[in-house]
């Protein structure tokens, strides 16, 4: 059985614990820094962008109030209409909703969720939303892998070992990362456990205005008890619970529960669950 330490609320596996004081450390930041991911970052403050027309018309004649003045509405209208067309595509961005399937890998039947999601979820969003959906417990760490990029929680010491980049999930958003219909990005929970999911892009309905998201739409079997170790050793469990006659058998009862059943999925509690997360693809500031 995996090893796990509560460390003012955090809980923290074997692996987590080796990396001794630094890791504890970005742990509680992380604690702080995600404690509202629900609220969209800041975006970055506006500047303006000066075109080559208005840098032509101020070097020709720095001195003539003319170029001056006809300068000035042709680097506004340059700004004006990039603008626009920022806020055109965050509101297009805002308004879409994708229908993505959620498998655990390694399941067999396997276990998995389809869910509609705002397009512009950060991935941070996300991990909640995939938490409440497969039923976990959110008490280990975590990343999102896409090719060979990852995102999750930034930490500093990385480079100095030489570990792959990880991009912040705060800042990184669904719709720019999400890749064709059909792409695969791999998310990993519990990296002792290591419960990797697939999470595909099925299609992109058209969103309901009236409709709030994110919403489960279906799925099917419970997801293994947390530190049964891994997915061998989930179905290693299961055995044994199935046979009254194995050594095991009380042990294994007592440890997992009389109350769980691996058949078990309830759409109605996902979905109560994940009011509090939901807001209409339709209004782009929610």
């Amino acid at each position: 059985m995996t090893g796990v330490c509560c460390i003012a609320g955090l809980h923290l596996t074997q692996p987590e614990l080796g990396w001794g004081i630094l890791g504890f450390v970005v742990r509680v930041l992380e604690a702080f820094r995600t404690a509202n991911v629900w609220a969209d970052p800041l975006p970055p403050p506006c500047m303006p962008i000066r075109s080559a027309n208005c840098s032509a018309a101020v070097s020709a004649n720095p001195k003539s109030p003319a170029a001056s003045t006809s300068a000035g509405p042709r680097c506004a209208a340059s700004y004006h209409r990039r603008s626009v067309d920022m806020a055109t595509k965050s509101n297009e961005t805002a308004r879409e909703v994708y229908q993505i399937k959620i498998t655990l890998l390694g399941t067999k039947p396997p276990i998995w969720r389809r869910l509609l999601v705002p397009a512009n979820l950060t991935l941070a969003q996300l991990h909640d939303v995939l938490q409440i959906a497969m039923g976990w417990d959110d008490g280990h760490m975590h990343e999102f892998r896409v090719g060979q990029r990852r995102f999750g929680w930034p930490v500093p010491a990385d480079r100095f070992m030489r570990m792959p980049r990880t991009e912040s999930e705060r800042t990184a958003r669904l719709s720019p990362v999400r890749g064709r219909a059909g792409a695969t990005m791999i998310y990993s929970y519990d990296f002792s456990d290591s419960w990797e999911h697939s999470i595909v892009l099925a299609k992109q309905p058209p969103a309901d205005p009236s409709a709030t998201y994110p919403v489960c739409k279906d799925g099917e079997l419970a997801r293994p008890p947390e530190g049964c170790g891994d997915i061998p050793g989930f179905y290693d469990r299961l055995d044994a619970l199935s046979d009254p006659n194995h050594e095991r058998q009380e042990e294994l009862s007592d440890w997992i529960g009389e109350d769980f059943d691996p058949q078990a999925f309830s759409l109605d509690l996902v979905n109560r669950k994940l009011e509090p997360k939901r807001r209409r693809a339709s209004t782009p500031n929610d």
